[in-house]
């Protein structure tokens, strides 16, 4: 969501190797907060480092999302996505955003919450990964697969939960980005 004031409808972006695009109905965004309703958006990206390189794109539709990085929760509500991302970059061990393997997704959502460590998609989909990203191996077939590294989760058919592995020793989402 990069909409450049809390009030805009639409936004275009281009930075670098990256183009992203998105409208919604209604928004509105604080210091702490950001709230859309009927969103849509698009983003298509190349990156390439001395580590390796990678490819990707998504589109994503929902009617609610709210996302407040200061107390690291998210909600996104009835909505559904679609996504491609390959890469042969050895940043996907520290970084988000960087693969080492590829996934294509394709799901529909009822609900998607993220809090502190936790992490839980309800809906429907059957995405298909091999993938390492952000330190975590991710290995989907039609939906149902694993997760394992910095986070632990389980998913059938698309209804994944999946815990913060650090968190589970006190360390990790405190101290961490929100992703």
């Amino acid at each position: 969501m990069d909409y450049q004031d809390k009030d805009a409808r639409v936004f275009a972006k281009v930075k670098d190797l990256e183009v992203s695009a998105g409208a919604r109905v209604y928004g509105d965004k604080s210091e702490d907060a950001e709230l859309c309703m009927l969103e849509a958006d698009a983003k298509a990206n190349v990156q390439h480092s001395y580590f390796g390189v990678g490819a990707g794109a998504e589109a994503e539709a929902q009617v609610f999302n709210f996302k407040d990085p200061k107390s690291k929760t998210a909600v996104r509500a009835f909505g559904a996505d679609v996504k491609a991302n390959a890469g042969l970059d050895l940043k996907a061990f520290t970084e988000k955003d960087h693969y080492l393997g590829a996934e294509v997704k394709a799901r529909g959502t009822l609900v998607e919450a993220k809090g502190g460590p936790f992490g839980v998609h309800l809906g429907a989909g059957v995405s298909t990964a091999a993938k390492m990203e952000n330190g975590t191996l991710d290995a989907k077939l039609a939906g149902c697969g694993l997760k394992v590294g910095k986070r632990i989760g389980v998913a059938v058919f698309d209804n994944e939960f999946s815990i913060e592995t650090l968190s589970i020793f006190g360390k990790g989402w405190l101290w961490g980005d929100f992703d």
